[in-house]
């Protein structure tokens, strides 16, 4: 299976399975360097979701990361932002967040967290 739409420069960009607890692992999410976040059906290759282009970020959307339990996707960017989608019952939103200390705060001393 190929998924396709979103694009890949410069840097690594994580792709993941949901989780299983509350999807069943049934979607593939990544972002993208157009700074979106896509969803994918695993079985179809469909796109379910893509965020609107500079909605949530201005750069390379490069880590996502599925809340196991709760209905929200954080997603982390190349522009030193993070951001979280949520979805409860609503079309999936972005809040952006500026990271305080920018590439920085990537190797924190051990107890001192961002969020």
């Amino acid at each position: 299976m190929t998924y396709t739409g979103h694009t890949v420069s410069y840097t690594l960009i994580r792709a993941r399975f949901s989780p299983s607890f509350s999807t069943l692992q049934k979607y593939i999410y990544s972002g993208s360097s157009t700074g979106q976040l896509f969803i994918w059906d695993v079985l179809t290759g469909d796109v379910v979701f893509k965020s609107k282009q500079g909605e949530c970020h201005s750069s390379i959307v490069r880590d996502v990361s599925w809340h196991p339990y709760e209905p929200m996707i954080m997603t982390s960017s190349l522009d030193h932002t993070l951001g979280c989608t949520q979805y409860r019952d609503v079309p999936l939103t972005c809040d952006r967040r500026d990271s305080p200390g920018g590439y920085e705060d990537e190797y924190m001393d051990e107890g001192n967290y961002w969020l």
